[in-house]
């Protein structure tokens, strides 16, 4: 999972989100492919691009194939070090999710699309943010629809109220119920 910008509103969004927490524009593998089909279009269009692209891919892959020469070594400043954490800070998403408490949950549908929200306590040490799943379920169990729901940076014992908006079309009517998961949270 990576983020990207929202080509709508610019915003940080998971490139594997439903659509952006900020302005609810639809961001889908399908509008990857899109914008991916956009830019090769453009450099196709434009040999001098086209070439200067080449050049910087060439040069990408040698210094790629020069790192991974020095580190197959076994050199103690291998490239991959900084990934890893003191005990101090190895926490992962799913521990800090499962110290968060998620209450007051409201979904409604107007004119122009849905809007929810949800009141969430962090009961973690520290500061996190981040994103999580709201998930829309029918009586059965199924689920309905997901939507990612943005996490602002919240204080440990802090309470935030978290809210987004859903496109009208993708607005679960009839729902029974909701769960919460987690998607991608840090710590600050």
């Amino acid at each position: 999972m990576a983020l990207i910008n929202c080509p709508e509103c610019g915003r940080q969004v998971s490139d594997s989100a439903p659509q952006c927490p900020g302005c609810g524009y639809a961001i889908s593998k399908q509008n990857n492919k899109q914008l991916v089909n956009k830019a090769i279009d453009c450099i196709v269009k434009r040999p001098i691009v086209f070439l200067v692209c080449i050049v910087a891919i060439i040069c990408l892959v040698v210094f790629v194939k020069t790192g991974d020469s020095n580190t197959s070594k076994g050199s103690s400043n291998n490239y991959y070090y900084h990934n890893t954490y003191s005990s101090e800070n190895s926490v992962n998403a799913s521990t800090i999710f499962n110290n968060l408490k998620m209450s007051n949950f409201s979904a409604s549908l107007g004119a122009h699309g849905g809007k929810m929200s949800c009141e969430v306590l962090n009961n973690n040490s520290f500061t996190v943010h981040g994103y999580f799943y709201v998930g829309f379920y029918d009586k059965s169990g199924n689920l309905m629809y997901s939507q990612l729901m943005s996490l602002p940076s919240v204080a440990s014992g802090e309470k935030v109220i978290c809210s987004t908006l859903i496109p009208k079309d993708d607005y679960p009517t009839g729902y029974s119920y909701v769960k919460y998961s987690q998607a991608s949270l840090t710590k600050d």
